[in-house]
């Protein structure tokens, strides 16, 4: 990157793409399977927003071309778990983390 002499943004994804119900119905899945005591299957679905695109998926072949890069870690259901533990770890910290949605 310092013999280019400019900035770069670079997307690290996968090139995988999950729809919203994908990711919705395998976090249930894993939460069920932990036995989550505050978990809820009542879930409410709304018209999509104005603007909402219907598929999105971050590239990953700039990384790969200037820094050798590739995904290791980007099984959705390990993302899903890690974000379970975090959240975990953060309420036994006592840490609320704030979020817009």
């Amino acid at each position: 990157m310092k013999k280019r002499s400019k900035n770069e943004t670079i997307n690290l994804g996968s090139n995988l793409g999950y729809s919203n119900l994908q990711i919705l119905k395998l976090a249930s899945k894993i939460l069920k399977k932990k036995g989550a005591k505050s978990y809820n299957e009542n879930f409410i679905f709304t018209k999509k927003r104005l603007g909402d695109s219907d598929f999105l998926v971050c590239s990953n072949k700039k990384a790969k071309k200037i820094i050798n890069w590739k995904p290791r870690f980007s099984s959705i259901k390990n993302i899903i778990n890690d974000e379970i533990l975090w959240i975990n770890f953060l309420k036994k910290k006592q840490f609320n983390r704030k979020t817009i949605y």
